[in-house]
């Protein structure tokens, strides 16, 4: 297939699916905003998608309006300046199957969450309806 094609079909394919929620702790929500900020800085990042993720990051702003603390880190995210390593590892247990990253603050390297499968979901229109929207 050539790109064009490919363009077409995944154009498609999207218009037959309906608008998708993703539904985050606070904490997956900020990691997702530091991931978005890192990516908009992308040389060749075209605007289109750096509009996306200003208007994904303003509603989260909206979000968070009244956790200044949090509005001041993502402030900061906003500037390369500010960015630092992250102290996080991979890590998969063979046990019960679960992966995910665990992320260590800076300031207290004691303080870890662990983003295992399910710490977000994706949710589809036909989840509210019978059968999953099976006809």
């Amino acid at each position: 297939m050539t790109e064009n094609e490919i363009t077409q079909a995944m154009v498609r394919e999207m218009a037959t699916k309906g608008g998708v929620e993703f539904h985050f702790s606070p904490a997956s929500t900020l990691r997702a905003v530091a991931l978005m900020q890192l990516a908009a800085r992308h040389p060749h990042l075209d605007e289109s998608h750096r509009l996306f993720v200003r208007t994904f990051i303003e509603h989260v702003r909206a979000y968070f309006a009244d956790c200044p603390t949090v509005l001041e880190v993502i402030r900061r995210g906003d500037d390369p300046r500010q960015d630092e390593p992250t102290k996080g590892v991979l890590r998969f247990d063979p046990h019960t199957g679960h992966g995910g990253v665990v992320a260590t603050s800076l300031s207290d390297p004691t303080d870890a969450v662990t983003l295992l499968p399910g710490s977000f979901r994706a949710r589809n229109a036909s989840d509210d309806e019978p059968n999953g929207g099976a006809r």
